[in-house]
């Protein structure tokens, strides 16, 4: 219901403040706050225009959307990542030494519900569809790396990243809570010229 042109303009900026640190030795926590403020020269009301009755036979309410003042929203972010990491190294069948990664991690995120809603804004991108939130992404990333010249302490490269996720929604933008999402992001260097990105 939104005309098939529109001319507006949006600036985006988002601020992040984190202070990572050890907590038992091993556990990594980063704790954020974060502020996101988004312009818009132009938002969109809608409005519902009642219809009468055809031949004894309500007829829906037509949707009118028409160019609002413009608004910046303002989007506040709380958050806490906590992960830990264990590896080990193994050799191939070539002799060349290399390790394995593994690092469950918890990432909680709290948004609240900005000031302007995705119903209230013009569609650009992913950003005018972000609301309030407030989850726990759960997950496992492993990596396989290589050692460049079979040392232990020398510089190694990634051969394979994967990620394996679930989102538990407390309450999502439809105040609605459960498991919402799951999946798997998995980056493999093939080659030095050859990268596969996937993610389902």
């Amino acid at each position: 219901f939104v005309r098939d042109a529109y001319e507006t303009f949006r600036f985006d900026s988002r601020h992040e403040l984190t202070l990572p640190f050890k907590a038992l030795g091993f556990l990594s926590v980063v704790p954020r706050a974060s502020y996101r403020g988004t312009y818009y020269s132009k938002t969109r009301e809608t409005n519902y225009v009642a219809r009468p009755m055809i031949n004894g036979t309500n007829v829906p309410p037509r949707f009118v959307v028409k160019d609002a003042a413009a608004e910046l929203r303002s989007l506040f972010e709380l958050g806490t990542e906590v992960s830990f990491k264990a590896y080990g190294f193994f050799a191939g069948v070539n002799g060349e030494i290399y390790r394995h990664v593994v690092e469950p991690y918890a990432n909680w995120t709290f948004i609240p519900e900005p000031n302007l809603r995705p119903g209230d804004l013009y569609y650009f991108d992913s950003v005018d569809s972000l609301d309030k939130e407030h989850c726990v992404k759960i997950g496992v990333r492993q990596q396989v790396q290589h050692k460049k010249d079979n040392k232990i302490n020398s510089s190694v490269s990634d051969i394979i990243d994967i990620d394996f996720y679930a989102i538990y929604y407390i309450e999502d933008e439809n105040d609605e809570s459960g498991l919402n999402a799951y999946g798997v992001d998995v980056v493999w260097n093939v080659t030095e010229d050859i990268k596969i990105d996937a993610d389902a």
